[in-house]
């Protein structure tokens, strides 16, 4: 009975999320070519282009043309609420372009607007090239490590290790009883949001796209972590693909071709990094990014150390170890049938 109320819910979801209208426009005018397709208020898509794959440098795309990420006066917005408005960029090649500033700025509503996952108000986004997004917040199903890596793409042992190690997941996969065959849980429920947000770094280099949106994959990691998933992965092997890089490390913008200054969801400034922190307001901007990046930091250090030096007073009982949490599953309930004794108590 419970598996068919499961069912049913399910079914109902599904019908109702098909029975949807379309969110983009109705009345568009489109313009057919050769290789691609044109909406006004939608999207520019052409052919892949041939690329070498990142790790076994290999051809895997047809050809096409150059790889780039236009938004032209966008707006978007949820119901009532702009989270972007009048967003114009022009981004080309096989460049790191980093994306700053405070929170809520609309860092991740320009992703979001790129992918066209928000309703779009106005505008036009055109784009051409295979895409990966990496989220804040990695999306992770309960398989194996392995799984949530090769997803659905065929397994290539040379090419996973080689993406493992880029990725700082080899001492991790290590210490795992079953290594990468270990059974993360529920939502990667044994895994750390550091470890999360890898997987899901080593998911998208994995599928070997034209186009990176990262949203911050760095915060989830220590400095000296996330320093070498910067050289090794993001301006590593990713070298030869575009990358959109969110982050709040104000030093990794010294190495971006072009750098996006977001604030109130609009953008504050944007260009060549030295000339953008020359621009007035850049740098209080920025300093209060840097200030409040710091303040995480530490906090997440002394977190650690505190972790690493916990008094050995502290009943061990009271804690998980790693071992008892992996294949954790959510187990049968158990029924216990019988009968009360009619015994009385005596008083």
């Amino acid at each position: 009975m419970q598996i068919f109320a499961e069912c049913l819910a399910s079914v109902n979801r599904i019908e109702e999320f098909l029975l949807q209208g379309e969110t983009l426009y109705q009345n568009y005018n489109s313009k057919q070519s050769k290789n691609n397709m044109e909406f006004e208020g939608s999207l520019y898509w052409s052919k892949p282009q041939v690329k070498k794959d990142l790790i076994t440098n290999i051809d895997t795309r047809y050809n096409g043309e150059e790889t780039f990420i236009s938004l032209e006066n966008v707006t978007c917005a949820y119901g009532n609420r702009t989270v972007i408005s009048d967003v114009t960029v022009d981004l080309r090649g096989e460049n790191l372009i980093t994306v700053l500033g405070p929170v809520g700025s609309g860092k991740t509503s320009l992703l979001l607007a790129i992918l066209q996952e928000i309703p779009l108000i106005s505008g036009k986004v055109r784009k051409s090239g295979s895409l990966s997004y990496v989220p804040q917040i990695p999306w992770i199903f309960s398989g194996t490590v392995r799984n949530n890596i090769v997803f659905s793409q065929c397994f290539d042992k040379k090419r996973y290790e080689n993406i493992i190690k880029v990725c700082e997941l080899e001492s991790d996969i290590a210490a795992f009883p079953e290594g990468d065959l270990t059974t993360v849980g529920e939502h990667g429920v044994v895994l750390s949001g550091g470890q999360r947000a890898r997987v899901g770094l080593a998911r998208a280099l994995y599928f070997n796209s034209d186009i990176y949106l990262l949203d911050d994959p760095l915060s989830a990691v220590d400095a000296k972590v996330g320093r070498r998933l910067f050289d090794n992965c993001i301006n590593g092997v990713l070298k030869t693909r575009m990358r959109v890089l969110v982050t709040h490390h104000q030093q990794y913008a010294n190495y971006a071709t072009h750098v996006i200054v977001m604030n109130n969801g609009k953008i504050f400034k944007q260009g060549i990094f030295s000339e953008v922190v020359r621009s007035r307001g850049v740098l209080n901007l920025l300093g209060s990014i840097e200030t409040l990046t710091e303040s995480q930091e530490k906090h997440l250090e002394e977190e650690m150390h505190h972790k690493e030096y916990k008094k050995l007073g502290v009943e061990e009982a009271e804690e998980t170890t790693l071992k008892e949490c992996i294949g954790m599953t959510i187990d049968d309930e158990e029924k216990l049938s019988g009968s009360v004794s009619d015994r009385k108590s005596v008083v």
